[in-house]
């Protein structure tokens, strides 16, 4: 306004659902005429907004895109029909023509359904009911009520007198987050979390059917990430194109250390092993004559002998690149 930025009040943002841009979500603004009149910099026909950071910017979420005129839309299932997801530009017009109007995007596939319940779902939530009766008090509970109420989770992990900075905190339960893999373009697959916005949600819900003098914290996964170094020479008949069968064993060595990354691999935690393991595993591959030099790191420490979690938060996956080398030495 008269080529100035002046801060928004709270007054002005009538409503987030963005849980303060942890999320996506619709912000919605109150502006008046005169709050941005008698501009000359920029065109004084439009409203301005500018998002500034001023600290913390590790801490900003990943920026899809920001659209103009949102609205959320809901979809009414008919009785007989099946709950599926509604596909990205599914939804390209009103069914009713609306004046002024000129286009509809949808940019995102829709989110909140659930499949119709089966017989062995039904049997399944009505036994873990009867048992928690809807109320967070043992592990069992933690884990079995969010897995039913939030269909993106894939696993919980619950740890009870814990918190991030100890094992041995009486009175505090820390609840360790995984989600689901499936069709999420913007997750890291060696290190998927869940995002602010839905810890926030899951950590309001679990407060209100547990004791008021527990301590609840939820979390991601403590993820150490395991690299390794060798020297490889490779089968006579794959010998002639070694950069390619590195990227093959690049790529091996990522599915061998964290498996999810195949179809029907799983996540766990605490998965420790020894370093013969690795090297076993490396030597067995149908392309390798022999590995030496072999060095593994987790964190960037060298490990000697056996790789250990330490903690019941943590999750080893693989670095993004090994280093491969095709000068083997004896």
């Amino acid at each position: 306004s008269n080529n100035k930025l002046l801060p928004l009040t709270n007054g002005e943002i009538i409503r987030d659902t963005t849980l303060n841009l942890a999320q996506s979500g619709l912000l919605k603004f109150s502006l008046t005429k005169e709050m941005y009149d008698d501009n000359t910099i920029l065109d004084s026909a439009k409203v301005w907004l500018v998002g500034i950071c001023e600290n913390d910017f590790e801490a900003i979420p990943k920026l899809i895109a920001i659209s103009p005129q949102a609205f959320l839309a809901t979809y009414q299932i008919p009785v007989s029909g099946v709950v599926e997801d509604i596909p990205i530009n599914t939804i390209t017009k009103s069914e009713v023509p609306i004046s002024g109007l000129k286009k509809v995007l949808q940019p995102y596939k829709s989110f909140g359904g659930r499949l119709k319940e089966d017989q062995k779902s039904f049997i399944t939530r009505a036994s873990e009911r009867l048992r928690h009766k809807g109320r967070a008090i043992t592990i069992f509970d933690y884990e079995r009520i969010l897995l039913q109420e939030f269909p993106f989770v894939y696993l919980v992990k619950c740890v009870s007198h814990s918190n991030s900075s100890t094992e041995m905190a009486p009175g505090n339960v820390l609840v360790i987050l995984l989600p689901k893999l499936k069709e999420d373009h913007t997750q890291n697959l060696l290190k998927p979390t869940v995002s602010l916005g839905n810890r926030v949600l899951i950590k309001n819900y679990l407060q209100k059917i547990t004791s008021p003098f527990v301590t609840i914290e939820v979390r991601n996964p403590t993820y150490k990430e395991i690299s390794v170094e060798l020297f490889v020479r490779y089968l006579p008949q794959f010998a002639g194109d070694k950069d390619h069968y590195n990227s093959v064993l690049n790529l091996k060595l990522r599915e061998y250390i964290s498996p999810w990354l195949l179809p029907e691999g799983e996540i766990t935690f605490n998965k420790e092993g020894f370093i013969s393991s690795y090297i076993n595993y490396i030597e067995e591959l149908d392309f390798v004559d022999y590995i030496t030099n072999f060095k593994i790191y987790v964190d960037g420490k060298e490990i000697k002998n056996k790789i250990t979690a330490g903690k019941e938060d943590v999750i080893f996956t693989s670095a993004e690149d090994h280093i491969i080398k095709n000068e083997a030495l004896c």
